[in-house]
């Protein structure tokens, strides 16, 4: 069993000093991601599974590897502070470890260099080419480890052997410096039964700075990692067969058809990342004195509606941890289902319209397990081809029993782009489902999950002066209740704004966030006052609401009515014959 408590430590920590030899020695602390403790065991790093699920951790003060086989782990280093085109000289990457680590005496462990940003993977992607060894991953050594001595590789190798494996992580250090790059990433595996608690690693860095720039400087050619790859995919640009020397800048430039080219704002490094949404061309003007400009390429983008990500449920969704319907009041989606093969299924059509600024509600109908019921739904509103978790719909964080529905008010964003777009839908969970596991495993193992095709559209031009409409809803309630108020009647195309006091003639002051019909008020305690602001281009107001307070002898307990009914019998007549 592992924590489920999670840390984000997002700036890696330099420390900087000044040798007798005039070589800068640099000490890295990595940045670390996500992290996760195993058995009570203080092993952090983000790992992830054959699954593709990445595991939460702790805290960043420590990193490791630690677990059952099959999880593969991974740090990084900023290397900003180091100027494209040193000169590297050495380098020690060290792991101290903790006390309770145990060695394997069949299988090695693999400390592996990462070509790519394990960011910019999705899980299973991610795992796969850890295990596999892609083209872009280094092996720097594999082999077992003493649980009393550090790997600390270095001229002397891990455990004092092994040159190759420093002379590797020297030359991978080297050709990411010549190219500029800003990270260092590698990959921990550790072999079957193989148990380790790592300190945090550390990386030194002897370099020689590279001498001034070159005028004019070679720019070379642009280079995009990947160059075809989903809107949401990180890509990083680089510099191939440039020159680079200290005082060059770089400006990254961006053009949709080879011909037009504007500066991309911040983008002034050698190698630089950036999302792509729209097949583009990118290049760099490199300069010292005067300028060049890199030899440009081309990045395309997959259609994002090929680009969502699975999902999983191990156990699946037979035993009653179904999705049994999902509906959007006033919209055509109102869809019966049961449990579906491999628990996931993607409704092609029809195809179900949701309206900007517009609010809805979905409800989803959960299966028969009485052990817990959960739901969760998203919408990816950017067409980006990923589910955020700024575009979730909703969360059910309570079980609401067999057979019971989720509800969940929305409103969609005025920023959604047109068109066609994915609406994901997960349910049946015994456990609450977290509001970033719209892929690959839930919390858990039982469920179902089911997409549908919905069509963001424009609302249609509204109205001016525009219709408040009404408000509908209780107009006393006890202290301590929760209730609602629904609009109706207010013209369409508009913004709504719910406004309040504790005056039943103002002033109102605008409810934060609260922009949509539905209004849902917790704990009441004290007597207020709504209305509902309807702007076009002017604004209506709806009659005050008010919602008061019932004395608290009207909010008791009724007495039981006892009625007393009297029953009557008929006795049967007594026939006397003589």
């Amino acid at each position: 069993m592992f924590a489920s408590t999670s840390q984000k430590v997002s700036t890696a920590l330099s420390l900087f000093r000044v040798t007798c030899t005039g070589i800068l020695l640099l000490s890295f602390l990595p940045t670390i991601l996500y992290s996760q403790v195993y058995n009570g065991n203080a092993t952090l790093t983000k790992k992830v599974n054959a699954n593709g699920v990445s595991s939460n951790g702790l805290n960043g003060i420590t990193s490791g590897v630690s677990g059952t086989p099959g999880v593969r782990g991974w740090f990084y280093f900023n290397i900003t502070s180091i100027p494209p085109g040193s000169t590297i000289t050495s380098a020690t990457l060290n792991y101290p470890t903790a006390s309770g680590t145990q060695n394997s005496s069949s299988q090695a462990n693999q400390l592996n260099a990462l070509s790519f940003d394990p960011q910019t993977l999705s899980g299973t992607a991610l795992y796969n080419a850890l295990v596999n060894g892609a083209t872009n991953v280094t092996n720097l050594f594999t082999g077992r480890w003493s649980g009393t001595h550090p790997l600390a590789l270095n001229t002397n190798g891990p455990n004092g052997g092994n040159v190759p494996t420093a002379t590797n992580l020297k030359n991978f250090i080297q050709a990411r410096v010549n190219v500029g790059f800003n990270y260092l990433a590698f990959s921990l595996v550790r072999g079957s039964n193989n148990l380790y608690n790592f300190q945090t690693p550390s990386l030194t860095v002897n370099y020689v700075p590279p001498p001034p720039c070159t005028n004019p400087p070679v720019a070379g050619n642009t280079v995009i990692n990947p160059s075809n790859a989903c809107p949401s995919t990180l890509r990083t640009l680089s510099l191939n067969g440039a020159t680079f020397g200290a005082g060059q800048t770089y400006q990254w430039q961006s053009s949709p058809n080879n011909l037009t080219w504007t500066n991309i704002s911040g983008a002034t490094v050698a190698q630089y990342q950036t999302n792509i949404t729209t097949n583009s061309f990118y290049r760099c003007v490199v300069t010292c004195g005067s300028s060049s400009t890199s030899a440009s390429a081309q990045a395309t983008v997959n259609n994002y509606l090929t680009c969502y990500c699975n999902t999983s449920y191990p156990n699946g969704c037979s035993s009653g941890d179904e999705i049994k319907n999902v509906t959007i009041t006033g919209t055509t989606l109102n869809n019966n289902s049961n449990c579906s093969p491999g628990s996931y299924n993607f409704y092609t059509s029809p195809v179900h319209n949701l309206t900007k600024t517009v609010s809805y509600t979905l409800q989803v109908t959960l299966g028969s397990d009485a052990i817990g019921q959960h739901a969760a739904a998203w919408i990816d509103y950017d067409q980006s081809g990923s589910f955020e978790v700024s575009e979730l719909v909703g969360n059910q964080t309570t079980s609401v029993g067999p057979n019971g529905t989720a509800v969940f008010n929305f409103t969609v964003p005025a920023t959604a782009v047109n068109g066609q777009t994915r609406l994901r839908v997960r349910g049946g969970d015994d456990v609450p489902i977290n509001d970033d596991e719209s892929c690959g495993n839930t919390s858990s193992p039982w469920g179902e999950a089911e997409d549908y095709l919905i069509n963001i559209l424009t609302p249609a031009p509204c109205n001016d002066p525009p219709v408040a409409g009404i408000i509908n809803g209780p107009d006393s309630v006890c202290t301590g209740t929760n209730y609602q108020l629904n609009a109706t009647g207010f013209s369409t195309g508009t913004t709504l704004q719910w406004q309040s006091s504790v005056n039943s003639g103002g002033p109102f002051t605008d409810i934060p966030g609260e922009i949509s019909a539905i209004l849902s008020v917790t704990n009441a305690a004290a007597d207020f006052y709504y209305v509902l602001k309807v702007t076009c281009i002017d604004s209506a107001f709806t009659v005050v609401k008010p919602v008061t307070i019932k004395q608290s002898v009207n909010c008791l307990c009724p007495q039981p009515t006892i009625t007393i009914v009297l029953l009557t019998m008929k006795l049967p007549m007594l026939r006397l014959v003589f």
